[in-house]
């Protein structure tokens, strides 16, 4: 089936009209004055899990899409959540799966791939990130994460023979006043968040031994020990151990832990030297006491047998000391920064999953690569800004490869080093790491960077000046091949919304002409859903009323306009001027105002 024209039958001629023979032909003898931006065929919508309940379920709510004229949806599996006994991949059997099958195969639909639900925000195992105190990161978690993704990656396999699995990528709590974006280049400064306190933000490192996070004051960081001149009690900012890191040409968190690690070896050092002076000085009391004529052999005994138990007293301490310099050093080693941490584990969790979905898709009823990645996420979090996203997605593929060409890896259930059993040249694995991993990109996350964008501006201009930087950033990623699919979601504020491109604030029909234009091959699906409630079908119809999708209507003399369309087709926006059906009074008793005998008032 083609989904490159929609056709509504709103007009109504008896057979011996001439309209009825004619209309059609004269509206299809000649070609649109403009291609439509985007074919219908390639503007889909996502179908909501929970939405479904509405309607019966997943199944009648895939169905009724296709039904209304939809030809591509993005599930989006809304009640799956770790360790839930519902919802989710976990909720189909066999049955279920196999009618899900037959209504997109009925409907020669295409269903693009499903989106994990925000119980699932990363996949690093962070655990609490925004409570340091409380947080941390587990392992074990970031398994039980993968493992999630893993049981969507299969029914993407089974139930759509390919397909996309994407994670609302919100992978720490980072700052934005020292984010690099932020700090350099053309847009340098021009975000603000006012609940950001820079000198009462902490520098945090995470133990990579068992996860915890430590954190250590900004302001107040033990500067550098200088080997001639120890510097007591002396602290540095942030901002002075980044000068210091910079003239050394060295790497400012290594400084830090160093500095950190010298006060703590010269603070037990001090310790050591103090108990070694203590000892010289009981050894040469002691010489003292042997070559006393004045004391007896008895009473030298006694205070030689002081004199060594005061000996071995120090020398504990001295041996503690060595222990504790070793424990501060193994401590020190084990830190690494928390950005650093979170980003290395998401990074190891894509490349693991892309591998998973690379090997999914070999399956023989696989009829499109099976691909895995990150959705932008918000502002709050690393993984919302545009550039974060480009870089999750680059270091994950550049991973994979790096896992892909190994000739040993690290088995993830016994946690045993093996025989790499996918071993391919480097060329190999990166087209495998380009065909597995691509990323969703949400315009409407994009529009959410406008709560920070030069609070200083008027209102107008700053709406104006946002929307430059937003398509900025748009070309610069639509130039690449990171994007798999484009979630078309407008919003009328910088708030989180859902509304269908063109009914907000943002250029979200200019972003979708630049992928366009850069030869995005990819899915574009609206996510409209909050305009649901003011009409069954607005997600779609004004969609396709956006990008200049070709209408026309059997039995029109020309073609109707998209607002007919609304007004007819998917429900009226005004009451009936008269009464229908079981709604009219029995015709012997309805007399209008305007005649009869005793008339009934309109009141």
């Amino acid at each position: 089936m083609y989904y490159g024209m929609v056709e509504f039958q709103t007009m109504y001629y008896h057979p011996m009209d001439r309209q009825v023979h004619t209309a059609g032909d004269e509206l299809n003898s000649g070609k649109q004055l403009e291609d439509p931006i985007i074919p219908i065929g390639e503007l889909g919508i996502t179908v909501s899990e929970k939405a479904s309940e509405r309607k019966g379920g997943l199944i009648q709510g895939v169905q009724a899409a296709f039904r209304a004229g939809v030809g591509k949806i993005q599930l989006m599996m809304d009640l799956a959540e770790s360790g839930s006994a519902i919802g989710g991949p976990k909720g189909y059997g066999k049955e279920v799966r196999e009618k899900l099958r037959e209504v997109i195969l009925a409907n020669e639909g295409v269903v693009t791939g499903v989106e994990l639900p925000t119980s699932l925000t990363n996949l690093n195992g962070g655990v609490n990130l925004h409570d340091p105190e409380n947080g941390g990161f587990s392992e074990s978690l970031r398994q039980k994460e993968l493992h999630e993704v893993k049981e969507h990656i299969k029914f993407v396999g089974d139930v759509l023979n390919g397909g996309e699995v994407d994670i609302v990528s919100w992978e720490y709590p980072r700052t934005v006043f020292d984010a690099p974006w932020n700090d350099e280049g053309k847009w340098k400064g021009a975000f603000n968040v006012q609940a950001e306190k820079k000198d009462f933000t902490p520098i945090q490192f995470v133990d990579s031994r068992t996860g915890r996070i430590q954190q250590f004051s900004r302001k107040g960081i033990p500067a550098p020990i200088k080997a001639e001149e120890p510097e007591k009690g002396i602290l540095w900012d942030f901002e002075k151990f980044q000068d210091y890191a910079k003239n050394k040409g060295t790497n400012v968190y290594d400084e830090i832990k160093n500095s950190i690690l010298q006060r703590q070896i010269h603070f037990s050092e001090e310790k050591e030297n103090e108990a070694r002076f203590e000892i010289l000085q009981l050894e040469n009391r002691k010489k003292e006491i042997e070559v006393d004529l004045r004391l007896k052999e008895e009473d030298k005994k006694k205070y030689f047998e002081q004199i060594d138990r005061l000996k071995k007293s120090k020398e504990i301490v001295i041996k503690e000391q060595e222990r504790i310099k070793a424990q501060h050093e193994e401590q020190i080693s084990a830190l690494e920064p928390m950005k650093e941490f979170a980003k290395e584990k998401t990074v190891q969790s894509y490349a693991e999953a892309g591998i998973y979905a690379m090997m999914e898709s070999e399956k023989p009823n696989i009829k499109k690569p099976i691909v895995v990645g990150p959705e932008l996420g918000w502002p709050h979090s690393y993984g919302g800004h545009p550039q974060e996203f480009k870089e999750v997605i680059q270091k994950s593929r550049k991973k994979m490869v790096e896992i892909l060409t190994s000739d040993k890896i690290t088995d993830s259930t016994t946690g045993k080093v093996i025989d790499n059993p996918h071993k391919m040249s480097k060329d190999e694995a990166e087209e495998q790491a380009k065909m597995h991993i691509k990323g969703t990109f949400d315009t409407s996350h994009v529009g959410m960077w406008l709560q920070n964008f030069r609070p200083d501006l008027p209102e107008e201009k700053r709406l104006k000046e946002f929307n430059k930087w937003y398509l900025e950033q748009v070309k610069d990623l639509a130039k690449t091949d990171l994007v798999g699919t484009i979630q078309l979601v407008d919003s009328n504020g910088p708030g989180h919304g859902h509304l269908p491109p063109g009914e907000g604030i943002f250029p979200v029909v200019e972003a979708a002409k630049e992928f366009k234009k850069q030869g995005f091959t990819g899915h574009f699906v609206s996510e409209g859903h909050e305009e649901e409630k003011f009409g069954e079908g607005r997600i779609f119809s004004r969609t396709w009323e956006r990008f200049g999708a070709p209408i026309s209507a059997g039995g029109y003399p020309s073609p109707p306009t998209w607002g007919e369309i609304h007004n007819a087709y998917f429900g009226k926006t005004y009451p009936p001027l008269q009464m229908f059906g079981s709604y009219k009074p029995p015709t012997a008793e309805y007399r209008p105002w305007a005649g009869g005998k005793d008339p009934i008032p309109f009141e």
